[in-house]
């Protein structure tokens, strides 16, 4: 049964096997780029002996790594002076935007972040863990402005 849902983690998941396997290339100028976060888990699975799994990485696990990473440097943003409380935390999160492996977060014009990359992923069969999802429509950048895209916004295979 074919499957489609709306993923706010596409870039990670888009970036398939190979960034389960931390061999990513990727020209990504972020500051906490793909190909640091893929090299990372790749080493993380072979200490934690991960046998089976997708050859894909979940969305949640780059979203999670991305608000992880967004509060991180939202409290280290804060003046020495300034006690990490969450009015403060809340403020350093406005002030700038982050750019993590999913993309652009930045709450400045829209506190519950509303121009976020969203893309709809279809996977054309939901019981064939094997087969990696793919991209339907995308909203957002994912990664470089000058990253070669389709028609619906999806990265173009070179």
């Amino acid at each position: 049964m074919p499957v489609s849902y709306v993923s706010m983690g596409s870039r990670v998941v888009l970036a398939g096997e190979s960034c389960v396997r931390g061999k990513l290339s990727s020209a990504s100028s972020t500051e906490f780029t793909l190909d640091a976060f893929c090299r990372g888990l790749a080493k993380l699975r072979s200490e934690v002996k991960v046998e089976q799994s997708p050859p894909w990485v979940g969305e949640r696990v780059a979203v999670a790594y991305d608000t992880a990473g967004m509060f991180v440097k939202a409290v280290w943003s804060l003046p020495a002076a300034v006690e990490p409380h969450p009015s403060a935390v809340a403020q350093a999160l406005r002030d700038k935007p982050f750019d993590g492996v999913t993309g652009r977060i930045d709450f400045k014009q829209s506190r519950v972040g509303a121009d976020r990359n969203l893309a709809i992923l279809r996977v054309p069969d939901i019981g064939d863990m094997a087969v990696q999802p793919e991209c339907v429509y995308l909203i957002g950048i994912l990664g470089a402005h000058d990253q070669h895209r389709r028609e619906d916004g999806c990265p173009a295979r070179r």
